[in-house]
């Protein structure tokens, strides 16, 4: 910096020696003294480069930078973004009313220029540049088409039953009301059971109110709690209130494991899980990080190998352990719920407990730790529970839940640990529950036999090509009985075109010491048969069945079986669906009786008007149209569902409740004269509620004519014709040819129009049915005119 002064100096001196103007000289040199700044700008010069920064491709405009008498270059602060770089902590300089850097002072950060080609390459340090996140979580088409006008459907499976000329019947039925306030649910079963009379039941009654984007479910009627171990989850008539992950399907609740690195120069980074590859991302200039992804619950390996524009290569390494029972960080999920309890369900209708209020609160503290906490009240019993999960990358998950409980007068407490370890190569678990005598929770009074402890403990190898080997041990002591205690081990194996084959072995570890044998063969007799032979040792018995599975669609399926052992048995049962519902016919024979028995099933839906039969509706459901076209085939996600009825009209059930279902025309089914927009539809319905679907298929009524003037030559070509109604144009073909879509049985005007000419004519279908008719001669009329 001297030094430029001091040359600033001796300069100044000569110019003022030469021009005898020094009173004005030594003003200049008392400024330069006192402000070095402004000697630079004395000597600063201006030039325009285009930047590269660490071997990136260059911007695709240059930038201004200034340079000094020895080389040294400048750059502005509003370029520094431009190159995708933070700004420096230094001083700026002031050139012309703008900020100024110094790059050469700015550590980390080295330039090499080329005047001839006016451009200048940066070589970067990574912190230079900003964190880059790539978010590796599937997005799915959200929020779901919510209902717009009231809907109804019934589901009904009606069941008739013979057994030596004595009858008896039992009908399940549920009605389902939705619209943009909530759904409606009532479940009834009529049984009219042999020589007994006939009597209702009624199983559950509802409303639901989901909130989409808040994420949360009130429910008013009859519901089933929720717990977080040791509470029970019992059946209850009241409200209910809290979190619901599964309206946002595609929202990660649980840790994901992420990838931190950086990179110098540009790359691209594969992320492979458990040494498969699940993704490629490019990753520009600096730090980046690669969050969630998209891992399976329990333990493995997620590396990212980055490669670099030079082919250099780094691996990335994490460990990781998911457990479906975790929280992500700071995400909460909670219920609240008040009610009576209800007893003999399935026998009474209306048979109430005592009322009671409980409230489950989990929160996600990080991503290796979870706590828990709920509570239980009522009359007669009060509950806490405190509850943590945790996961480690080596140990697994462990889920460990504490409570205590009062109950006239007397106090009792629970503990419950739940430890799995699933990796690919085996999966380990074991859960223990201990409670001592006075322990109560809201299900506790219906318990026959209190257990004191319950221990179970599994294990399960996969095996590869030679299938999978699994165990387990169970051991339960009630307080006023015996214990028990039995092991279970399996092993299955897929033999390809050969068919599956399983055995299973349970062993009862008590005094009587029972042992239980099954060993199943099953052979596969092309896409949809297969033969099945099981045998039970101990029991001397044997079963072989041939079946038909049911696809998708219109079908039939079958059954025959055969039963050897201590009593005979033979089954024979047919089966078939189509768009409107699934039908059923089976009898058996066992202990010289013959039972008979025919089952119908589907349901009847209400929307838009009109009236739908189809197939039971459990999730979402759909009505497509395909306007004024019969006997088409609808596909959902490739799986053929039906065609078309005579009104052009399909419904389709058991859709995705809230995710994306792809429906789509087969459009070889369509005429020539269909006007096809598109021949797929996204839908996303939600959960127990529907949609009308239009498809944009639409009959073209087209048809062709011949345009002449009014002196009797035809309309040269290239002249256009344009509807009044949509403002559509034609192109005039030879010999004054045209052809006009969306004609109808009502006359339409039409322009046709060439260089300085313009006049019209009017044109109507006479058969609307018919497909491209040739409507004759039109004579171009003028506006004054009208047209023969």
């Amino acid at each position: 910096m001297m030094k430029r002064v001091l040359l600033l100096i001796k300069r100044s001196l000569e110019s003022c020696r030469l021009t005898n103007s020094f009173n004005y000289c030594y003003i200049v040199l008392y400024f330069l003294w006192i402000n070095p700044s402004l000697a630079n700008d004395t000597v600063l010069t201006e030039q325009w480069l285009l930047p590269s920064v660490n071997l990136q491709s260059p911007l695709q405009s240059p930038i201004l930078c200034l340079r000094n008498s020895q080389g040294q270059l400048f750059i502005a602060m509003r370029d520094w973004q431009k190159l995708t770089l933070k700004s420096p902590s230094l001083t700026p300089i002031t050139h012309k009313n703008l900020a100024y850097y110094p790059v050469d002072s700015v550590s980390g950060l080295s330039y090499k220029i080329d005047d001839i080609n006016a451009t200048v390459a940066f070589m970067a340090d990574v912190s230079f540049f900003a964190r880059n996140v790539k978010d590796l979580s599937s997005i799915s088409a959200w929020p779901p088409n919510a209902p717009k006008t009231l809907g109804v459907y019934v589901n009904y499976d009606v069941l008739t039953r013979q057994i030596n000329d004595v009858f008896s019947h039992q009908a399940s039925i549920e009605t389902v009301a939705f619209s943009s306030l909530g759904i409606l649910e009532n479940q009834l079963l009529v049984r009219d059971l042999a020589q007994q009379n006939t009597d209702t039941l009624r199983l559950n009654t509802s409303f639901t109110h989901h909130q989409l984007q808040q994420l949360y479910t009130v429910k008013i009627g009859d519901a089933i709690s929720k717990d977080i171990g040791l509470g029970a989850n019992i059946r209850f008539a009241g409200v209910q209130f809290g979190t619901n992950f599964a309206l946002q399907p595609n929202k990660i609740t649980v840790p994901q494991p992420s990838i931190a690195g950086a990179s110098a120069i540009a790359s691209s980074a594969d992320v492979f899980i458990n040494n498969v590859k699940r993704a490629t991302q490019k990753l520009p200039v600096g730090p980046f990080d690669i969050q969630n992804l998209p891992v399976v619950t329990g333990q493995g390996e997620a590396k990212v190998v980055v490669t670099d524009i030079l082919g250099q290569q780094q691996e990335i390494v994490v460990p990781y352990y998911v457990s479906p029972q975790s929280l992500r960080a700071g995400l909460h999920e909670y219920a609240v719920q008040m009610g009576v309890i209800r007893q003999n369900y399935g026998i009474d209708s209306q048979n109430y407990g005592q009322a009671f209020a409980s409230v489950v609160h989990r929160q996600g503290i990080n991503d290796r730790f979870t706590v828990e906490f709920e509570g239980q009240i009522s009359r007669r019993q009060q509950m806490l529970s405190y509850g943590t999960v945790v996961t480690h990358p080596v140990l697994g998950a462990i889920h460990a839940v504490g409570a205590a409980s009062h109950h006239d007068d007397k106090q009792g407490s629970a503990l419950s640990v739940a430890m799995t370890h699933q990796r690919p190569v085996f999966n380990v678990g074991t859960n223990v529950v201990v409670q001592s005598r006075d322990y109560v929770n809201l299900d506790a009074f219906n318990q026959l036999q209190p257990l004191h402890y319950t221990g179970q403990f599994f294990a399960n190898m996969p095996l590869g090509q030679r299938g999978s080997l699994s165990t387990s041990y169970t051991y339960q002591k009630p307080f006023d009985a015996v214990k028990f205690s039995f092991v279970q081990a399996s092993y299955s194996a897929n033999l390809g075109r050969w068919g599956t084959f399983a055995a299973s072995l349970t062993h009862t570890m008590d005094d009587d010491k029972d042992t239980l044998t099954q060993i199943n063969y099953s052979l596969p007799l092309g896409h949809s048969n297969h033969a099945q032979l099981t045998v039970y040792p101990q029991q001397d018995k044997e079963r072989l069945s041939v079946q038909r599975h049911l696809q998708t669609g219109q079908d039939w399926g079958y059954l025959l079986a055969a039963e050897r052992g201590q009593s005979d048995k033979q089954e024979a049962a047919l089966l078939w669906q189509n768009n409107i519902g699934r039908y059923g016919v089976k009898t058996e024979r066992q202990h010289h009786q013959t039972a008979n028995e025919a089952r119908v099933s589907g349901s009847v839906a209400f929307l838009e008007g009109q009236t739908f039969l189809g197939q039971r509706i459990d999730k979402g459901f759909a009505v497509v149209e395909v306007p004024e076209f019969n006997n088409v085939r609808v596909y959902h996600d490739n799986r053929l569902m039906g065609k078309t009825n005579e009104q052009g009209t399909l419904m389709i059930p058991q859709l995705r409740a809230y995710q994306s279902n792809t429906l789509r025309l087969a459009i070889e089914d369509l005429p020539l004269n269909a006007q096809i927009q598109s021949a797929t539809v996204e839908v996303i319905p939600t959960l127990r509620g529907g949609m009308y679907v239009k498809f944009p298929v639409k009959k073209a009524h087209s048809a062709t004519l011949t345009v002449l003037q009014s002196n009797g030559q035809p309309v040269p070509t290239g002249a256009s014709v344009q509807s009044t109604v949509n403002q559509e144009l034609f192109p005039v073909g030879l010999l004054g040819k045209v052809y006009l879509t969306d004609l109808s049985t009502t006359p339409q005007t039409f322009v046709v129009q060439w260089q300085d000419h313009r006049c019209h004519i009017s044109v109507a279908l006479k058969t609307p049915n018919q497909t491209q008719p040739h409507l004759g001669v039109y004579t171009c009329a003028t506006p004054t005119e009208a047209a023969p």
